[in-house]
């Protein structure tokens, strides 16, 4: 199954709504952290203060390199957010 998201803000809440789905090769998860990128500059609040939703039941067994890359990603400090929900399959 080829990787897709979405990315819904909340601006009021400064909540971000993500959805994946599928398998994520590299350059999907760039795709993916450039669309996330552009999704956080309709935030109204400070730096880091959203709050991330993540819904990944859709979401293949991914490789050790996407892995790595995902954890990479949700270890940036320039765009963490102040509290994240993972919505996964059983």
């Amino acid at each position: 199954m080829d990787a897709n998201f979405s990315i819904q803000v909340d601006v009021p809440r400064s909540l971000v709504r993500i959805v994946l789905s599928g398998f994520f090769e590299r350059e999907d998860i760039a795709r993916f952290i450039e669309a996330r990128d552009e999704a956080h500059t309709q935030l109204r609040c400070g730096p880091n203060q959203h709050l991330s939703l993540v819904d990944i039941r859709m979401m293949n067994i991914q490789s050790q390199d996407s892995v790595a890359q995902f954890q990479a990603m949700l270890n940036n400090p320039v765009a963490i957010s102040r509290r994240l929900a993972i919505v996964v399959a059983r």
